[in-house]
């Protein structure tokens, strides 16, 4: 866990300076010990990490999608595309569709297979909802 505290600190600490830091970093050490305490964690630690941080880009109806994905693994025969939320819950996960939509079709056009799923990994509630594209 301490690597994934450091990896945190180091993203934020631009964003968070001074006496902001230190609840932000006590509130991402309390989601991470119960996200990687759990059984969303141990699930995806089977899987075969394919990227993480992929960014994409690819031309539709005249227009430029581009963007970066979390996470992209290969888990038994699938590949699933994997987005990290810190949403307090997992009932608004619909909301993701078009985004899913958007990493699915990018994994499909640079892999060349249509077996791609998208999924959202809630992490304060250590939860995992697939998201149909």
């Amino acid at each position: 866990m301490d690597v994934a505290i450091k990896a945190a600190r180091a993203s934020f600490a631009w964003e968070f300076p001074g006496a902001l830091a230190g609840p932000v970093l006590a509130g991402t050490r309390r989601i991470l010990k119960k996200f990687l305490g759990s059984k969303v964690a141990r699930e995806l630690a089977h899987a075969r990490i394919l990227g993480r941080e992929m960014p994409f880009t690819y031309g539709l109806d005249g227009q430029i999608v581009h963007g970066s994905m979390d996470m992209v693994l290969k888990m038994g025969n699938r590949i699933r595309v994997v987005d990290f939320k810190t949403d307090r819950g997992v009932a608004g996960a619909g909301r993701y569709r078009e985004q899913g939509r958007m990493y699915v079709e990018a994994v499909r056009r640079a892999l060349g297979t249509r077996d791609v799923d998208f999924s959202i990994v809630f992490l304060r509630t250590a939860k995992i909802v697939e998201v149909p594209v």
